[in-house]
């Protein structure tokens, strides 16, 4: 199939049909892998209008650094060989899943690599939540934000596709499922409805929260009849002081982190009548990168990451408590890829490891502190007179022997002068005793005579 596109002439390949759906197919492009060719089964010249728009002014791609397309914008107006616009050119998204096939648990288990756990949800979420962020900032609003429009790659990357569907302007979105439909939006004719970033953060929420809470809807409950989109409008959902009962099987709302409970409470609860407090793509984000860093590995299966104020891991309490599922888990797994690759920039740790590090730091310093002060210690445990734990017995050091004064030292205690100084040297003002000459050597007395006058033995 020829069409003419703003670069120039292609080839359309007919035998490679990437999509069909009620509006469109999309077909591989000969010659060029990197797009593919969306084109409509009815053309119309607001389709071509809104599309023309669309190309000069697509939003940043926040997967753009990392050579990933996180929003599939049209990139080239297709025409047909009247000249009339058929469909756009779009980028090729390579070995991606989708959306419904990453939040189910079996589903999970049967397409994706083991491994790929509730980490690589979270990394998930918050990929989508980045995508839907960058569409908001342009002004645009996605309208029929859903589990079909969504695909997800192996390593947790998420690409928006159907993009020709956002609001964009003054061009309306004109389709949406009830289930991801706003409250305040349930019934309305979409034809004439301008949508707004709000009611893309309500479905917004409810995906975050398939991802999280094992693909049941949160407004999935036990005890009241009608579809999902009464449900919504009536605003039955589980989580409600007074609503109905949560499904069999879900988990509880508890097993997240308090920050990501307030969050859904803030979607379903409070935002129901008033949609402006529900918390916007942004702030999704953020939140759950860090509940993503607040992850701790299960200490009997590292395959088992969960948040760290659990005091027990939720996926060893639902195996023991039913065991069957857990040998059907094994058995899927056994016939799934190989085990799924560390994903990027992840922190997981191992529950405890901060504090048990901090502790024995804290030992190891103590100890080496003894150590080093171990004979002062003992010193001043010998002086208290107290006992002193010893693990063997040690012979104390030997004490060198007090220093004995020579004969010089002990006269000049006593006398107060050298030995061997004649007396005549001294202060003569400050003595009042005449030595006659002949008396000299009778009164002089040397170092060793005083010695041993005083001590009685020889000095040396």
């Amino acid at each position: 199939m020829k069409m003419t596109s703003g670069h120039g002439s292609i080839t359309l390949d007919t035998n490679k049909i990437i999509g069909s759906g009620g509006e469109a197919k999309v077909y591989a492009v000969k010659g060029n892998r990197k797009v593919v060719a969306k084109v409509y089964h009815q053309p119309s010249a607001e389709r071509g209008d809104k599309l023309r728009a669309m190309v000069g002014h697509a939003p940043a791609d926040p997967g753009r650094a990392q050579g990933h397309v996180s929003i599939a914008w049209p990139e080239d107006v297709l025409f047909d060989s009247t000249g009339s616009v058929a469909g756009f050119l779009m980028p090729a998204i390579q070995a991606s899943l989708p959306f419904s096939e990453v939040y189910h648990p079996a589903a999970r288990r049967q397409s994706l690599p083991a491994g790929f756990g509730y980490q690589y949800l979270l990394r998930t979420a918050r990929n989508l939540c980045t995508a839907v962020s960058a569409i908001h900032d342009m002004g645009y609003v996605i309208g029929d934000l859903n589990e079909s429009n969504i695909l997800v790659q192996p390593d947790a990357r998420v690409t928006l596709i159907d993009c020709d569907s956002f609001q964009v302007g003054a061009f309306r979105c004109l389709v949406g499922r009830p289930e991801y439909t706003a409250p305040e939006m349930q019934g309305s004719n979409l034809s004439t409805s301008d949508r707004k970033a709000e009611q893309d953060c309500f479905a917004l929420a409810v995906l975050v929260y398939q991802l999280l809470m094992s693909g049941f809807h949160p407004y999935a409950g036990v005890g009241e009849p009608g579809e999902l989109g009464e449900r919504i409008k009536a605003a039955l959902c589980p989580h409600t002081p007074g609503g109905p009962k949560p499904p069999r099987g879900a988990p509880p709302l508890e097993w997240l982190p308090a920050s990501l409970q307030q969050m859904f409470s803030a979607a379903f609860i409070g935002g129901h009548s008033v949609p402006s407090t529900r918390p916007e793509a942004r702030i999704w984000a953020d939140q759950l990168s860090k509940a993503e860093n607040a992850l701790a590995t299960c200490r009997r299966d590292r395959s088992h990451p969960h948040f760290s104020h659990l005091a027990k891991c939720p996926a060893c309490q639902v195996q023991a408590s039913h065991p069957h599922r857990a040998r059907k888990a094994q058995t899927v797994s056994r016939n799934t890829t190989p085990w799924q690759q560390p994903l990027p920039g992840s922190r997981v740790r191992a529950k405890g490891s901060i504090r048990q590090r901090v502790v024995l730091a804290m030992v190891l310093t103590l100890i080496a502190t003894l150590a080093y002060n171990w004979p002062l210690l003992r010193d001043m445990a010998g002086q208290l007179d107290m006992p002193f734990p010893s693990s063997t017995e040690r012979v104390p050091p030997a004490r060198k022997p007090p220093k004995l004064d020579t004969g010089s030292e002990i006269y000049r205690k006593h006398i107060g002068q050298k030995a061997y100084q004649h007396p005549s040297v001294r202060n003569r003002a400050s003595s009042n005793v005449a030595i006659s000459p002949g008396q000299q050597k009778h009164d002089l007395k040397t170092g060793s005579d005083i010695y041993r006058q005083y001590i009685g033995k020889n000095p040396y």
